[in-house]
């Protein structure tokens, strides 16, 4: 196509993805999902991909169903003020780790607690098969929070989480609580329907290394 010199090109036609780009320099998170997704399904096929939407059905139907549940589970999770900077809390960090080993066990998973020199270390993996090749993924986090001081800046008690529409409020509820949690619930819905985990999965939480005491992983 002869265009004229110095003048930049412009399709008559641009694709769904020129728009998305041309439109919206900064693209939102769900349209990179989108474009990620498109480009997936082009990668894989379209019959591939409906087999694997179909299997991936049950586990989005699992955690949709179970929702509420997860939400109070989660709000047990926060509870704990489980401050690794402050002595006092020894208690309260050993009962949440014994919490989390009992809810992966709950799973399905293969949960140990681990002795170290400070706070213990929560191993959960999923079972893996006799002479098992499947690649194997370690999940890593930690249970412990920050301390919640100035007190006088929260608006509700900081172990009392507070749920204000699509938002909680608590110490630990993002940082890091609330990651592993989500971990730990998206491997729940794979076992529990019963739908094959293309990879072996470890989790380790652990307390952060805040208190310089030295430690080895088990």
């Amino acid at each position: 196509m002869n265009r004229p010199a110095g003048k930049p090109f412009i399709a008559s036609r641009p694709s769904a993805d020129a728009r998305v780009k041309v439109h919206s320099p900064v693209l939102t998170q769900a349209q990179k999902i989108i474009l990620a997704a498109r480009k997936f399904i082009v990668l894989l096929g379209k019959r591939a991909a409906r087999r694997l939407a179909n299997v991936m059905q049950a586990v989005l139907d699992y955690l949709k169903q179970n929702q509420p549940r997860f939400l109070a589970e989660f709000c047990d999770y926060l509870r704990f003020p489980s401050v690794s900077a402050h002595t006092q809390h020894k208690k309260d960090l050993h009962a949440c780790a014994e919490w989390l080993v009992a809810h992966c066990r709950q799973i399905g998973l293969e949960t140990k607690l681990c002795a170290t020199a400070g706070h213990p270390i929560v191993v959960a993996k999923t079972p893996r098969g006799k002479n098992s090749r499947q690649p194997h993924y370690l999940v890593y986090g930690h249970y412990d929070v920050q301390p919640p001081e100035p007190l006088e800046l929260w608006q509700s008690p900081p172990f009392e989480p507070r749920i204000a529409g699509k938002i909680i409020y608590a110490r630990g509820s993002t940082d890091n609580k609330g990651q592993n949690f989500a971990h730990l619930k998206a491997v729940e819905a794979y076992l529990k329907t019963g739908t094959p985990l293309r990879s072996d999965v470890r989790h380790r939480r652990r307390r952060r290394s805040r208190q310089r005491k030295p430690f080895r992983f088990p």
